[in-house]
């Protein structure tokens, strides 16, 4: 009885936790698009190393997302070294951000496309609410499942 009942306690702190961070991608989201404080020399740029380092990911994180369209980086040199600007910056701030709540790759490539595109639509807007409402269908289904494991061992407890 203690090891289910400490399962189902797990799995609503896990649950509880995805959606906190679910909830926080939009609003980083927003931040990053809101971001025009910050003055970026076009003639900046940053290496893969520093970006990694600034969004706390992987440079494999980097190097995976550009082979998924999601950032592009520009290319010097004849190593073909990768250089971020501001764009690619964005980009990677974005998905870093949107990866950080669970959004899959698909989702955000069709987010950054309607971004680059149109701007913050209703449509991408539901994208990002359809991951909450994941989030709220497992909550539910949770505590359906807790229920009969309730009535379960309420009716082995009663024998």
């Amino acid at each position: 009885m203690d090891d289910a009942a400490e399962k189902i306690d797990d799995l609503h702190v896990a649950i509880a936790q995805n959606r906190a961070r679910v909830r926080e991608a939009p609003r980083g989201l927003l931040a990053v698009l809101d971001d025009t404080t910050t003055a970026f020399d076009e003639q900046d740029a940053m290496t893969i190393g520093e970006l990694a380092d600034a969004l706390g990911v992987n440079t494999s994180a980097l190097r995976h997302w550009e082979a998924e369209g999601l950032i592009t980086p520009d290319r010097v040199t004849a190593m073909k070294t990768r250089r971020y600007r501001a764009r690619a910056i964005a980009e990677a701030r974005i998905v870093a951000t949107l990866r950080a709540g669970g959004y899959p790759v698909p989702t955000l490539a069709r987010i950054l496309t309607q971004l680059q595109t149109e701007g913050l639509t209703a449509d991408a807007q539901k994208l990002l609410d359809q991951r909450l409402a994941e989030i709220t269908r497992r909550s539910v289904t949770l505590l359906e499942a807790a229920s009969h494991l309730h009535e379960l061992l309420s009716t082995r407890e009663d024998a």
